[in-house]
C-alpha cells in the first residue's frame, strides 16, 4: 500500500507540473509535433511488484512454508502511429517458488499418506505476452509522456513439482495450494494501466506505471528510436 500511495503522490505532482491541454489540436511549432512523434519506436524494460501469489501465501504466515519471487520483470515495445495512438506489446515474466516442509508424504500409488519428513518445492513461473493499444495525452512539456493502455493476450505457466529433489507429476502435489483462484485454468491474460514517461533527452528516459493484470506498480527505463 505504501508503494501505491507513493505512486499516487508522484502522479498528482506530474499532472500539476505537466498540465494536459484542453484540446487535441497539434502545435506545429513545438518539438512534440506529429512529424517528430509518428513512427517512433520505443522499448521499455521494467521491474514491478508486488507478486500477489507470494503476498497471499506470506500473509498466511505458514510456519512450514517459504516463498520466493517478489517481483515481475517486463519488456514493452510500442510504435507511434499518430500523435495520440500507439500499438505495442507487454512481455511480463513472473517467477514464483514455494517450499513446503512436511512430516508426511502423499503416495499417489497407494492413495495414503506416509509418515515421512519431506520437502516439496513447487515452481510456478508465469509468462504473459499481451498486444496493447496506447492512448497518449497531449502535454505542454515534450519531456513528459502520459498514457493509458490495455490489451488481451496469452498466459503461460511453467509449473514443476519436486519432492525431496525428485520431479513428480502426481495430481495431489501438482495442485496442492490454498489459492486455486490464482491457478488460472485458461491461457489468456489482460493488462490495463496508466503510465507516464519522462525523457532525459531525445532518446533515453524512465517510466512509472500502475495497472491491473501484472504488477500493480512498476518502474522502468526506456529508449525511443527513429
Amino acid at each position: 500500500m505504501k508503494l501505491i500511495n507513493t505512486f499516487s503522490i508522484i502522479v498528482a505532482l506530474l499532472l500539476l507540473t505537466a498540465p494536459i491541454k484542453a484540446n487535441a489540436q497539434e502545435d506545429e511549432g513545438t518539438e512534440n509535433s506529429s512529424e517528430l512523434i509518428t513512427g517512433k519506436i520505443l522499448l521499455q524494460a521494467s521491474i514491478g511488484g508486488p507478486n500477489m501469489k507470494k503476498w497471499s501465501y506470506d500473509a498466511n504466515n505458514y510456519n512450514n512454508q517459504e516463498t520466493r519471487g517478489s517481483f515481475h520483470y517486463g519488456l514493452s515495445g510500442e510504435i507511434r502511429v499518430s500523435r495520440t495512438i500507439g500499438i505495442g506489446f507487454d512481455a511480463i515474466y513472473s517467477p514464483f517458488e514455494r517450499t513446503i516442509q512436511s512430516d508426511y508424504y502423499y503416495d499417489p500409488e497407494t492413495g495414503t499418506s506416509v509418515m515421512q519428513n519431506s520437502e516439496t518445492v513447487v515452481t510456478e513461473n508465469k509468462f504473459r505476452f499481451i498486444p496493447k493499444v496506447y492512448i497518449h495525452f497531449n502535454v505542454n512539456d515534450p519531456s513528459w509522456d502520459l498514457y493509458i493502455s490495455g490489451g488481451i493476450g496469452i498466459n503461460y505457466i511453467d509449473k514443476e513439482v519436486r519432492v525431496d529433489g525428485e520431479k513428480t507429476d502426481d495430481y495431489y502435489n501438482d495442485y496442492y495450494g490454498d489459492f486455486p483462484i490464482m491457478e488460472t485454468p485458461f491461457p489468456y491474460a489482460g493488462r490495463f494501466c496508466f503510465g507516464t514517461r519522462y525523457y532525459l533527452n531525445d532518446i533515453f528516459g524512465f517510466s512509472f506505471e500502475t495497472g491491473i493484470g501484472g504488477p500493480a506498480l512498476s518502474f522502468g527505463i526506456n529508449a525511443r528510436f527513429l
